[in-house]
């Protein structure tokens, strides 16, 4: 059975939901990088990642890089599922993670893993392949 991680800040109602949905299709875990020690949860969460075959990551964030650049290095895909703050930029009204300012990293192509799952049937898709 396939092994997904879903890595996000917290568990709100749309990451459960998600994790439901991927509970129907392989085995998932869940690893919640928000409040605690960030270098003590890398290494503790680093055998999720390598037990994973998937690593899907709720929001854009700066957090998690780390954990991004683990799951690179091990050959998993990824999938991020990012919106709203974290893709706009609206300078008029400052709203945005990247604001007036340019983006401090350049994301060309995401490691060629950013797919946007749109509902159950696309998901369905991307998880067999």
């Amino acid at each position: 059975m396939m092994r997904i991680v879903v890595l996000a800040p917290g568990r709100p109602s749309w990451v459960e939901a998600d994790i439901e949905i991927l509970k129907q299709f392989a085995s998932v875990r869940f690893v919640d990088v928000l409040g605690r020690r960030y270098l003590l949860a890398l290494f503790s969460d680093l055998y999720q990642i390598m037990r994973s075959d998937i690593c899907y990551f709720w929001f854009g964030s700066l957090r998690h890089i780390p954990y991004l650049i683990v799951a690179k290095m091990m050959f998993k895909k990824i999938a991020i599922v990012a919106g709203g703050y974290d893709v706009a930029r609206f300078d008029q009204i400052g709203y945005g993670a990247f604001g007036r300012s340019e983006p401090k990293i350049n994301c060309v192509d995401c490691y060629s893993a950013l797919r946007m799952l749109f509902c159950q049937s696309l998901l369905s898709a991307e998880l067999k392949h």
